[in-house]
């Protein structure tokens, strides 16, 4: 089944390519000579010179924050897992995720498909697996397939809305809307934030933010400070996560990362939260579209005589990349 999905989005994404359809909208774009158009191109290469490795660091351990921001015309990505954490055992995720370009239809219109193995979905909506929560895995577009329209896009900001239907059982409908901007503060600071709004028949309304603030440090090291919540109808409190990353680029095929996280609710007490520190070692290897990473975790959660156990995580990673480019 996801081989057949995966050749059938290949090949779309390949008649994509190859429409007629190829001229760059510049709607939204400041005329030529204004004042305007000055700021906005020296806010551009600012945001441009202190995240150009944050976004080569994204791009290559596969962060599912930049499709939003920079996309090929077309990608499939699929990612098969094995999971082994002390004290439960094996388990094996499998997580697909596609974006597609529909030119025929608009230049500012994908289809967008996430799936995963049942067992995985409904781990992560109870909330049990608190170790491996982030930001982007708490709205409502897990396991599903829809349209999102990209509403407006300039150089420091971009809109879009998309809704559809899940892919797995309990059968939902769902809408998403996000915004997102970057800031510049100064030298090598920046600051991107999110705000998504999201509705689904089963769960509701509900809302998450998020708040990247990254930097270039010494010895080509590139740091990020998130934060992220999420607020729901049918959420005890809100779900937040504070994450601290250190990239570092080994060669151009190897990177490495070292993970920080906290990750809890805000009812009915704070006790409940996750602690977790881990290293990603990622290797392109064999082929330009072949992915393995590697990475250890230990995580520190609240046992139930109030005592923090240190409980050891491994995860093994293959990622096969499907992308057409413009």
């Amino acid at each position: 089944m996801v081989a057949l999905m995966v050749t059938f989005l290949v090949a779309s994404a390949d008649s994509a390519h190859g429409s007629d359809d190829q001229q760059v909208s510049q709607e939204n774009q400041p005329g030529k000579g204004s004042i305007m158009s000055y700021v906005d191109h020296y806010h551009s290469y600012m945001v441009n010179r202190v995240n150009q490795s944050t976004i080569w660091f994204d791009h290559f351990f596969g962060d599912p924050r930049i499709e939003d921001e920079e996309l090929p015309a077309s990608f499939v990505r699929l990612r098969i897992s094995a999971r082994y954490t002390e004290g439960e055992g094996f388990k094996f995720p499998i997580r697909l995720r596609a974006n597609v370009k529909l030119p025929r239809a608009s230049r500012k219109l994908r289809l967008v498909i996430v799936g995963e193995n049942p067992e995985e979905f409904q781990t992560a909506r109870t909330g049990e697996d608190r170790a491996n929560l982030t930001g982007e895995e708490a709205d409502s577009e897990r396991s599903s397939v829809g349209l999102r329209y990209v509403i407006y896009k300039s150089l420091r900001s971009t809109l879009n809305f998309g809704g559809g239907t899940s892919s797995l059982s309990p059968f939902e409908f769902y809408l998403r809307t996000s915004y997102s901007r970057f800031i510049h503060i100064g030298g090598d600071n920046v600051i991107n934030f999110r705000e998504t709004g999201f509705w689904n028949s089963i769960d509701g309304f509900g809302e998450t933010t998020r708040f990247d603030y990254e930097k270039t440090l010494p010895r080509e090291i590139t740091g990020r400070l998130s934060l992220f919540g999420t607020y729901s109808e049918v959420s005890y409190g809100i779900d937040w996560g504070l994450e601290n990353s250190y990239f570092k680029q080994l060669s151009p095929k190897t990177a490495v990362s070292l993970d920080l996280g906290a990750y809890g609710i805000t009812r009915p007490t704070f006790k409940d939260t996750v602690y977790s520190i881990g290293v990603r070692t990622r290797a392109n290897m064999l082929r330009p579209w072949l992915f393995l990473e590697v990475g250890p975790q230990v995580a520190f959660p609240l046992s139930e005589d109030d005592k923090r156990d240190a409980v050891g995580i491994i995860t093994v990673m293959m990622e096969i990349q499907f992308v057409t480019e413009d």
